[in-house]
Order: structure tokens, then sequence, then C-alpha cells
């Protein structure tokens, strides 16, 4: 069953503790919550959404070193923003990464090959009703996956996950009543519903 993570407090905002100790109290409360996100929004936990978290840090790091705590509205949405955008950036140059080399190499195999491997491969991944639920969630497209991921799985409001992606309120509400309804159609398939 997917567990709903509790928003972390906000003692990073407490003015009377030092600029590293501000920092400090940051990491401690997001890290684990990013790592979370990014893991599942790539598909699996590795050291790679350890570096998007970590190069996440690191820029707001800079951020507040150059320009201060107040140039950051909201320390939480900036921060997954930047990991979301991480993530997407490098998912871009892995999908042309991909293209070259399968335009180099001959003996491609067809998307009906590999539509069965990843149906066999699926199949025998499912152990629990929570891994097939998260299974479902990756096969859904990718717009739908990630305000599903922190709708459900992080519990930001839908303004919240406007300001993390950018994209309108309205757009982010279709996009997860579609996604529930894909995964349930997934989920039904696959006998869980």
């Amino acid at each position: 069953m997917l567990a709903i993570l509790e928003k972390p407090s906000s003692d990073f905002q407490d003015h009377n503790l030092s600029d590293k100790e501000r920092f400090v109290s940051l990491l401690e409360q997001f890290e684990s919550p990013l790592l979370n996100y990014v893991g599942r929004l790539m598909g699996s936990l590795n050291s790679e959404a350890e570096d998007f978290v970590q190069d996440t840090f690191l820029k707001f790091h800079k951020k507040i070193k150059i320009d201060g705590w107040e140039s950051i509205d909201s320390p939480s949405n900036w921060l997954f923003r930047v990991a979301h955008n991480l993530v997407m950036d490098a998912g871009r140059k892995k999908t042309v990464e991909k293209k070259f080399k399968e335009f180099k190499v001959k003996n491609t195999p067809t998307a009906d090959d590999l539509e069965k491997e990843f149906n066999q491969l699926d199949i025998l991944v499912r152990e629990e009703a929570g891994k097939k639920a998260l299974e479902a969630l990756q096969q859904l497209p990718e717009e739908e996956k990630r305000v599903l991921l922190l709708k459900i799985i992080q519990g930001f409001t839908l303004k919240e996950i406007s300001e993390i992606t950018g994209e309108k309120i309205g757009k982010i509400a279709y996009r997860i009543n579609k996604g529930l309804e894909k995964m349930y159609s997934i989920l039904k398939k696959s006998g869980i519903v």
C-alpha cells in the first residue's frame, strides 16, 4: 500500500539559526523526500538519483549564497522543481543518446519484441499490491506520473504542484484524474481491483 509522506516542518526558516544550521536543517528535512521523488520519477532508486538530489542541494546552496535565503519564497517547491528539471533534462539527453545508438545499430529489436519482454518482466516483478500500484504508476505517461508522484506520494497541494512543474492547476487536476483512471485500468487488468 502506498504511504503518503508527511511534509517536513520548517525549522530551516528559523532566522535565529545560522545559515549553515538552516541549510543543514533543510537538508535533513528534504533529502529523503527528494530522493524518494526522484527515484520514483526515474523508475528506480540508484546512485544517479542520489546525484540529482546532491546537485539540487548544491544549486540551492549556491543560490542562497549569492542571493540570500529571502530570494526563495518556498524552499520545498524550489528544491522539488530543480530536482524535477534535472531529471527531465537528463531524460531528454538519454532519449537523444538512445536514438543515436539505435540509428547506429543494425539489428535493433522491434517494438513488439521490446513490448513482449517488458510484459514478461512486468509479470515477474509484481509481488504485492503496493508494488503493483507503483509499477502501474511507472507505466503512465511522464506528465501524469510526475503529478501523481507529487500529489499522492509527496502530498503536495495542486497549487504547490503548479509551482513545482510550472503548469496550470486545471491541467494538473486533469492529469491526476487521467492518471488515476489509467492506473485503475492497469490494476483491474492485473486483477488487483
